[in-house]
């Protein structure tokens, strides 16, 4: 071996130092919007990345996702679309093929740790999904966005599963009137008036409406699963947090850069029961339904509008009223089943002249304020024999089809086989939707 060739061997152990270095200054890069320079140095980390792996190298699969999900984004914000598929493909890959401990050893970190996987994977599916519809690759499209809703639901169902838990510990510690067993029990009761523990157990209560919610909707296993009102709750939820107001659909499905200091950090539970953290959650899953609805249009459109309707629905019983969102979700549902217009055209040729007198007591909101379909409410409520009724359709079974992949150039990014998303095929069965749900 000559000089050179030795001066460039690199010790297996100082491999993790290397590929910190090179995200912390990847990620100053994308923060100054110098992509290109980016993408060089995310080009040597791959190759960094595959000389070790191909020697038989162990490399922690953190930095693999955190070399292409950040080459991906570089991709996006260049506007190279198919480079960023091919690279977003990659993330979903290294990510489904981390192995957390096996549920023998389950417990709150473990539970923690499986909340965070799966949220990232909802995200990217999410992403994936909007990026497969602007490369006009619909069936693919459908197909992550039912997943990234899958996934959603199921980060959900981690979080209920952590506060009923919490609660039942909770319930345990105060239900005793025993003074003996309160004597022996001091550090307990010490825990529970802390300020740490009050807030805590605060947040979980604050939470848990939404959280019982789709519990009831989407995972209980009783036959009748009892229905959950939000709607008086969501007002005083939301009463101090005035972004959600202003949030749209692609501040929710676009790609975020992932930041390296963040890569081995497990989120706590208070993290993941905030205010901010929950809306977002809440905010995921409405978008994931909406592009299944967007994606449905394409080939089977009865069944697109009522998804666009449970969409509305469910945005109308999470979300605040004035939400731009929600009013976006009214709007394009009429602008495309074309309802508001059909409805204005039946009253114009139904009535010549009204007069409308107000009724003692009563207020009238001006129309100003209010989105196309909240008008269309209104004027469906208007009893006449040219009221527009609308067709009740029938969910189906949607059966996923095998599509390729993107292939990747590496062998570190080389594309997966699959045949279905997550080894199975999505039904609407499978989520305890009724048709009674959407009409």
């Amino acid at each position: 071996m000559n000089k050179s060739e030795s001066d460039t061997l690199i010790s297996e152990s100082d491999v993790p130092k290397m590929l910190t270095e090179y995200g912390v200054v990847t990620f100053a890069l994308i923060m100054q919007e110098d992509y290109y320079k980016a993408l060089q140095l995310l080009s040597q980390s791959e190759e960094l990345l595959e000389a070790v792996t191909s020697q038989g190298g162990n490399v922690d699969l953190d930095f693999i996702l955190l070399t292409v999900h950040n080459t991906a984004y570089c991709y996006m914000k260049l506007g190279k679309l198919k480079e960023c598929s091919s690279y977003i493909d990659a993330c979903i890959y290294n990510s489904e093929s981390k192995k957390l401990m096996g549920p023998e050893l389950a417990g709150p970190q473990f539970h923690l740790s499986n909340l965070k996987k799966e949220k990232y994977e909802a995200s990217i599916h999410l992403y994936y999904s909007l990026l497969l519809s602007q490369l006009k690759n619909h069936e693919d499209s459908l197909k992550h966005a039912q997943t990234a809703f899958k996934k959603s639901l199921l980060y959900m169902k981690i979080l209920y599963k952590l506060c009923i838990d919490h609660l039942s510990r909770h319930t345990k510690l105060i239900s005793t009137d025993s003074i003996r067993k309160r004597l022996l029990r001091q550090s307990q009761y010490k825990l529970i008036e802390s300020p740490h523990y009050q807030n805590f157990h605060r947040i979980v209560n604050s939470s848990m409406p939404f959280l019982q919610y789709f519990h009831n909707k989407y995972h209980s296993t009783s036959s009748k699963p009892l229905k959950f009102s939000l709607k008086s709750y969501t007002q005083t939820f939301y009463s101090d947090d005035n972004w959600i107001l202003s949030t749209t659909f692609d501040d929710i499905s676009s790609l975020k850069p992932l930041n390296p200091m963040n890569l081995h950090n497990t989120p706590s539970i208070e993290s993941e029961l905030s205010k901010e953290s929950m809306a977002y959650k809440l905010l995921t899953i409405i978008s994931s339904m909406f592009s299944i609805s967007t994606e449905l249009k394409f080939t089977q459109k009865e069944e697109a509008k009522a998804w666009h309707k449970q969409t509305i629905k469910s945005a109308s019983e999470l979300l605040p009223s004035a939400s731009i969102i929600l009013k976006h979700l009214k709007d394009t549902f009429c602008k495309e089943y074309k309802i508001f217009n059909t409805i204005k055209n039946s009253r114009r040729n139904t009535f010549t002249t009204r007069v409308r007198t107000p009724m003692p007591g009563s207020y009238h909101t001006s129309s100003r304020n209010k989105s196309s379909y909240d008008k269309t409410l209104e004027n469906s409520r208007i009893k006449s024999p040219h009221v527009l009724k609308h067709p009740k359709g029938q969910i189906r079974d949607y059966k996923t089809s095998n599509t390729p992949q993107p292939q990747l150039g590496t062998s570190l990014t080389k594309e997966r086989k699959r045949s279905k998303i997550d080894s199975e095929d999505f039904k609407v069965s499978d989520l305890n939707f009724s048709i009674h749900d959407f009409y």
